[in-house]
């Protein structure tokens, strides 16, 4: 039977490649979180334990590891957390092409750059300096290229 959909066909290597991406992004950001928090009011695991109803090993589990939170745990912990998840989706090819020259390697390459985000515009350019240390017995010379970054 011939493919007839608009879409196509997806690779169990690749599905598997970005479940596990969406998990570590998740928990980074969870975990991150936590963090700050626990920082800034003193939230302890065993806090957050008691305000969810849970057995303070479970809440150790959820934030050692990247796990298949349901998102209504997600949920559950941040609304614990006074706070809630603030998601966005983005189209492939909309995002930055993942081989393109941050602009500090630009200039180190010799190419001139300008990388424009929705939120930044930075633009490099390639000039060179020379610099003496002298020190004692020992003289180093530095010639490197020198990035100006204008945002």
């Amino acid at each position: 039977m011939a493919n007839t959909s608009k879409l196509n066909p997806m690779k169990r290597r690749d599905l598997a490649y970005y479940r596990q991406r969406q998990k570590n992004r998740v928990f980074t950001s969870l975990v991150e979180f936590f963090a700050k928090e626990a920082e800034r009011r003193g939230v302890t695991k065993k806090q957050l334990a008691e305000a969810l109803s849970k057995d303070p090993s479970q809440i150790t589990r959820w934030l050692s590891a990247p796990s298949n939170f349901e998102l209504d745990t997600l949920s559950d912990i941040l609304l614990a957390l006074d706070a809630e998840m603030d998601t966005r989706i983005v189209r492939f090819a909309d995002r930055a092409k993942p081989n393109y020259a941050h602009p500090l390697v630009a200039v180190h390459i010799g190419k001139e750059t300008v990388h424009q985000s929705s939120s930044v515009t930075t633009e490099t350019k390639r000039t060179s300096a020379v610099a003496k240390v002298s020190h004692a017995s020992v003289e180093v010379t530095i010639d490197a290229d020198v990035a100006a970054v204008a945002s």
